[in-house]
């Protein structure tokens, strides 16, 4: 009876270990970032920095023609608007620092051709240029 209940102890153990791993693994491929096509524009922006638009916003400047670009304001691979062809601004629930990917919609990669702070609006929100796509 003794070597009955050291084998199920160990099978028990070995079960325990696999879970743990297994768990593990998932987590990491649920939190994996979305990667960016080669023609995605993708930024980190601080909403609460100084800028034109509210504390909660960020407002992506254009200037110009040439656009015709999809919005996902939190990198969430949702689009919150789709075929801009100017300024748009994006509205968060609270203050705070966000991943905002913007995607050509022209089929031609040149749907986003140009970011247009002009040295004004919500410049000072902009934290990092992750990929300045193609």
């Amino acid at each position: 009876m003794n070597t009955f209940l050291k084998e199920t102890q160990r099978i028990g153990l070995t079960l325990l270990v696999i879970l743990v791993f297994l768990l593990a693994v998932t987590s990491t491929v649920v939190a994996a970032p979305l990667r960016a096509p080669a023609d995605d524009f993708v930024i980190t922006v601080q909403t609460d920095n100084p800028g034109t638009s509210s504390n909660t916003q960020f407002t992506i400047p254009t200037t110009g023609s040439g656009y015709n670009y999809n919005i996902d304001c939190d990198n969430d691979g949702s689009n919150e608007a789709t075929g801009q062809t100017g300024d748009y601004t994006c509205n968060y629930g609270s203050a705070g620092t966000y991943t905002v990917r913007i995607k050509d919609n022209s089929g031609s990669g040149t749907g986003f051709p140009r970011i247009y702070f002009n040295n004004g609006g919500d410049k000072l929100k902009l934290l990092t240029i992750e990929h300045s796509g193609t």
